[in-house]
């Protein structure tokens, strides 16, 4: 054999002096075909030639041929996030005691978006969790899943006909902080949100800016950066530029708790005090904000959706008839703490 050549099936049945067939057989657990048990001393001999010629079955090939490849793809728009890591650790864990891998999938533009679906559609993975889809229609996952693909995307403006969708009514606990920050006294409100998840940061900010309207209160343009940056050192520094205003901002609301997190470093090294001087609010609820100083007062899930997403995805897997389209809502809350 060429030292350059990988063993094949055909060389493990050689060596071990059976067919090819039966060494197929042997690793798929099953009988010869014709219903007879396959003996343990054959099983053993085959066993011995794959170890000994170093034989790897090919992954790909033996998927083709079962219409399975045993994995899920965890479809997402930025890394790097306490949200992304908590997501990607609960779907890996639930995955493994399932007997699934879990490959992961940015999507952070159009074209990476769109080379996922078609990576999706060629059979990557027998099921997929989306985060936030931003440019696919529903009608292209709707041919996802009725070409066969495993279905589980959170988003709030799919319809989920035949896959599962989990939203999240933000609404009310978003007027809610505008409200709150008013009733105590703010009358300055500054905005940092970024540019991932453009459509839905956009939402966010114009409830923000919608309940301050209602409430007649100036909104203060200079203070609306809706680019703040995509890392913490950037908005970091973008705080520190609010601040050097001749009328800094009495209040920061933030596209997510990172960045609020960011704000409270900037606020703080600048001399001024959280929440006193400056009152500052979050969206995530992540775990970060509970030991910050002061605690971050955050808009979110007062318990993660992770394993809902997950739950619905590998129950559809598992499923032998066809299950209509679920949609599972949660309510976010308004969660006070020490910055505000």
């Amino acid at each position: 054999m060429a030292s350059n050549r990988k063993p094949t099936m055909y060389d493990v049945g050689k060596r071990a002096g059976v067919s090819s067939a039966t060494v197929s057989f042997i690793l798929n657990g099953r009988s010869d075909g014709n219903g007879d048990r396959i003996s343990e001393e054959t099983r053993q001999r085959v066993y011995r030639a794959i170890e000994e010629l170093g034989y790897v079955p090919n992954q790909s090939a033996r998927a083709l041929r079962r219409q399975k490849t045993d994995r899920v793809c965890l479809v997402i728009p930025q890394i790097g996030t306490p949200f992304i890591d908590a997501l990607t650790n609960s779907v890996q864990s639930v995955a493994e005691t399932h007997g699934y891998s879990l490959i992961l999938a940015m999507a952070d533009t159009r074209d990476r978006e769109r080379h996922v679906y078609d990576q999706l559609r060629r059979g990557l993975a027998d099921g997929a969790v989306i985060i936030s889809p931003e440019h696919l229609a529903n009608e292209e996952l709707e041919q996802l899943a009725r070409a066969g693909l495993a279905l589980a995307v959170q988003s709030n403006r799919v319809q989920g006909k035949n896959y599962d969708v989990v939203r999240m009514n933000e609404t009310p606990a978003l007027e809610a902080a505008v409200r709150y920050l008013f009733e105590h006294g703010r009358r300055r409100f500054a905005f940092l949100f970024n540019v991932i998840e453009p459509s839905i940061q956009e939402e966010r900010l114009q409830c923000y800016l919608r309940t301050l309207r209602e409430l007649g209160v100036p909104i203060i343009e200079p203070f609306v950066l809706r680019q703040a940056g995509r890392l913490r050192e950037q908005v970091y520094r973008n705080v520190v530029k609010l601040l050097q205003s001749p009328e800094r901002p009495d209040a920061i609301l933030a596209g997510s708790d990172m960045f609020a997190i960011s704000a409270i470093w900037a606020i703080r090294d600048a001399g001024l005090r959280v929440p006193e001087d400056i009152a500052v609010i979050g969206v995530g609820n992540i775990a970060e904000g509970e030991i910050t100083h002061p605690p971050l007062t955050t808009v979110g899930l007062l318990t993660p959706t992770f394993s809902a997403l997950a739950g619905l995805l590998f129950s559809r897997l598992a499923s032998k008839a066809p299950i209509e389209g679920r949609v599972s809502t949660h309510q976010w809350e308004l969660i006070l703490r020490g910055s505000a």
